[in-house]
């Protein structure tokens, strides 16, 4: 079993030498003729050794020998080099002519050994492989690599140094990368839109830290740049202003404010003002002062209102009256609304996402141009449920319904058509 194991050794190590290109073969001409080397495709000749000239007499005619040689030409290998080295096939004259005369009337022979070796296969470069940039902006490196596999050398060829480098790098994505902007810190609040009655400051920041550069996106994705907050939520002071009868009185708001009326009395309820010596009721109010003033005065910055019975009506004949009116100037922004509907009607008040608050608020009659003035019988009453009623029904809320009739604020003028007439704001 061992000597077969190394009988297979053998055989393969005899083929593999004998098919790697390098078994040495040996060729032999007498003089005067030529050898022929030839090597089959993909190979060369090596030469590794030559002799002409002679040192036995068993080739070439021997009996034909005249003296021992014992020599050869010492031109032998460089002229078969000459002629065969590095090729496919060669011939060589085995002659003086070539070689020289070593031994002089002596007939000689050309003996060369050689080996037939693959051709050598200089290396060769693959496409250049180009890899990512190493930043995506900002100035980075891209590398250019290549492998000596295109193709490989061989059986002694060059490698791939002469052809340049395998590896080179330039740089990439020198644009500036972009700075997304960010907001600076909030600024201090401003000044308050208004003194009184509910206004609003507001502060700001910047899209400045940083500021967006080089196609950065600006700061609307981080939010607003400005905010808002309510200020000076305090009722505004209420001012009161009187005057006598058939004067005028005048009521005058700075810029930026309206004029809002809470409280109306034209008639006498005092001895204290405007010639009390003239005073014979006990005390008279005309039921339109509230609705007459609030016409004339509401929502405007300046108004006047004539303190005369052609105005209010006479609440009681004979005596010297006065107009008593209370009043505070409220922001623009809380513009005063008024709504009003006839008797069995429904009233309603939307003040959508704000909230309703009631001004003042009348059930009755104090002016004959609303809701049928022919079957009018009294032009100065007012159910005194009025405020209680609309503000239990709507203070406070975005809506609310409230119907005008006698079974819910009462009837304080029978036989006269009334109205409901309600003043609001919405904030």
């Amino acid at each position: 079993m061992v000597n077969l194991r190394l009988s297979f050794v053998v055989l393969f190590i005899v083929f593999m030498y004998t098919n790697s290109g390098f078994a040495k073969s040996s060729k032999r001409v007498c003089e005067n003729k030529t050898m022929r080397i030839s090597c089959s495709s993909g190979r060369v000749i090596q030469i590794r050794r030559a002799m002409y000239g002679r040192y036995t007499t068993s080739y070439c005619g021997w009996n034909i020998f005249q003296g021992r040689c014992n020599s050869h030409s010492s031109r032998s290998l460089h002229e078969v080099k000459l002629r065969c080295q590095n090729k496919r096939s060669c011939s060589v004259n085995a002659v003086n002519g070539v070689f020289g005369d070593p031994c002089f009337g002596t007939r000689k022979y050309l003996e060369v050994d050689y080996y037939c070796r693959y051709l050598p296969v200089d290396g060769g470069y693959t496409k250049w492989n180009i890899h990512r940039c190493s930043r995506s902006c900002g100035g980075g490196t891209k590398t250019f690599t290549r492998a000596c596999t295109n193709p490989s050398p061989k059986f002694g060829g060059r490698n791939c140094e002469m052809l340049g480098p395998a590896t080179f790098t330039e740089a990439c994505n020198s644009e500036p990368c972009p700075i997304n902007g960010g907001f600076s810190k909030w600024g201090k609040y401003g000044v308050c839109s208004v003194k009184c009655g509910g206004g609003m400051q507001s502060r700001r920041r910047t899209c400045t830290n940083p500021s967006p550069q080089h196609g950065g996106l600006y700061c609307t994705r981080l939010g607003p740049n400005s905010s808002t907050r309510a200020c000076n939520q305090h009722a505004c002071p209420i001012l009161l202003k009187r005057v006598c009868q058939d004067k005028t009185l005048q009521i005058k708001c700075a810029p930026g404010y309206i004029v809002r009326i809470h409280d109306a009395l034209y008639g006498r309820m005092s001895k204290a003002y405007c010639g009390w010596r003239f005073y014979y009721s006990k005390g008279c109010r005309s039921h339109s002062s509230v609705s007459q003033t609030a016409n004339m005065c509401n929502n405007k910055r300046t108004c006047s209102v004539s303190a005369t019975n052609k105005v209010y009506g006479n609440p009681c004949v004979g005596t010297h009256k006065y107009l008593e009116v209370k009043y505070s100037c409220e922001p623009r922004t809380t513009v005063l609304q008024l709504k009003r509907v006839c008797q069995d009607k429904t009233m309603t008040i939307n003040c959508g996402k704000k909230r309703i608050h009631i001004k003042s608020a009348s059930y009755g009659r104090t002016s004959r141009r609303y809701c049928g003035y022919k079957i009018f019988h009294q032009s100065n009453c007012h159910a005194k449920s009025s405020s209680r009623v609309v503000t239990s029904r709507c203070e406070n809320k975005k809506r609310c319904i409230v119907k005008a009739s006698n079974k819910v604020f009462g009837n304080p003028c029978f036989l006269t058509s009334k109205y409901l007439e309600v003043s609001y704001t919405c904030k």
